[in-house]
C-alpha cells in the first residue's frame, strides 16, 4: 500500500484565449490537462486521442465524470464541466460556458469502440444527457465491475478511494482541503483545487478500470 502525492502546475500555453494547460503530478506519473470552453479545442483533443490509439485493437477506456454548481432549494443546475481522461491525457470541458457542443464530442461519446468508466457513472451519464441531449453509448460502473470480479453477492456503494485501494494498492490520495465537489463549477475560471480534483477522479477511474479489465472478463451488458 502506498500514499500518492498530487500537485498541479501551469504549463506554457500558445493559445490562452482557447485553453488553459496544466500538468498534474500523481505519484511518479504526469498527466497533461487541457481546460477549455472552446469546441475547436475539444475537436483537437479528440483527434489527438484517436491518433494516439489508432494502432490498438482493444476498446478504448476513458475515465468519465461531470460536475455542476450545487443547487439551492429545488433548482437542478445543468452540468457545468465534463471530465474525460485517456491514458495521461485529460480534458476538462467547461460545457456550460462553451461556444457550442462540437459534433466530434457527440461522435466520441457514441463510439462503439469506447467504454466510459466511473463510479456512479449512470447518474453522471443521465445528468449530462438531460442537460445537453449528449448521450454516452457504452459505460461501465466500476463498482459493478469490481463486484463481478470479486464475486460480491451483496455490494454497498463503492467509492473511488475504496476501489483504488483494492485495485491499485493505493492507501490514500492527497486531496485539496474542503469539499471541492460542492464548489462553484460554473465559474469562468476553475481553481487549481477543482482542476486537481477533476483530473484525479477521471484518471484514477481509468486506471482502476484498466486493472480490472486486464485481470477479469466482465460479462455485463453494454449500456445504451
Amino acid at each position: 500500500m502506498r500514499t500518492v502525492g498530487v500537485s498541479v502546475r501551469e504549463l506554457p500555453n500558445y493559445d490562452p484565449d482557447a485553453q488553459e494547460l496544466y500538468s498534474v503530478t500523481f505519484g511518479n506519473e504526469r498527466i497533461k490537462i487541457v481546460v477549455t470552453k472552446m469546441s475547436s479545442t475539444v475537436d483537437d483533443w479528440i483527434k489527438t486521442v484517436y491518433g494516439d490509439n489508432k494502432a490498438s485493437e482493444d476498446d478504448l477506456i476513458v475515465g468519465f465524470d461531470v460536475d455542476w454548481k450545487p443547487a439551492v432549494g429545488v433548482n437542478d443546475n445543468p452540468v457545468a464541466t465534463l471530465h474525460l481522461c485517456v491514458g495521461r491525457r485529460c480534458l476538462i470541458f467547461q460545457i456550460m460556458r462553451a461556444d457550442k457542443i462540437p459534433t466530434s464530442l457527440h461522435s466520441f461519446l457514441q463510439d462503439e469502440k469506447i467504454r466510459f468508466v466511473g463510479v456512479g457513472i449512470e447518474n453522471a451519464v443521465d445528468k449530462l444527457g438531460r442537460s445537453y441531449d449528449l448521450w454516452v453509448k457504452k459505460f461501465v460502473d466500476l463498482g459493478d465491475l469490481a463486484a463481478e470480479k470479486y464475486r460480491w453477492e451483496e455490494r454497498e456503494e463503492s467509492s473511488l478511494d475504496e476501489l483504488a485501494r483494492l485495485a491499485l494498492r493505493i492507501r490514500e490520495i492527497e486531496k485539496p482541503a474542503g469539499n471541492v465537489a460542492l464548489s462553484n463549477w460554473s465559474q469562468k475560471h476553475l481553481t487549481r483545487d477543482q482542476i486537481q480534483s477533476a483530473c484525479v477522479a477521471a484518471y484514477v477511474s481509468s486506471k482502476v478500470a484498466q486493472r480490472l479489465f486486464r485481470t477479469f472478463i466482465w460479462f455485463g451488458e453494454d449500456n445504451m
